[in-house]
């Protein structure tokens, strides 16, 4: 769960535009996605990042905290879990 505990951290995120990271980003709205190979891409995404101001950056990082703890967190990821294992 490396996004949702970076997110927990403050981090700002930076994931692939595949898979995981591209959900857990749900496409960009929480953090960026590129192609994982491109560092022309990445580069692009660190410029996107260094042009915000500090009260963008606060409004991203709580944006993407909540949300990750929404999706992610201990006490709702047990829940499913509890739900599924007791269905079978």
């Amino acid at each position: 769960m490396v996004f949702p505990e970076s997110a927990d951290a403050g981090l700002l995120l930076i994931g692939s535009d595949h898979g995981g990271p591209l959900e857990i980003l749900e496409n960009g709205r929480y953090g960026w996605n590129c192609p994982a190979y491109s560092s022309e891409s990445l580069g692009e995404v660190f410029e996107k990042v260094w042009a915000l101001t500090d009260s963008e950056v606060d409004h991203r990082r709580s944006e993407t905290l909540r949300s990750c703890r929404e999706r992610y967190s201990t006490k709702v990821i047990g829940a499913r879990l509890r739900n599924l294992l007791s269905n079978e």
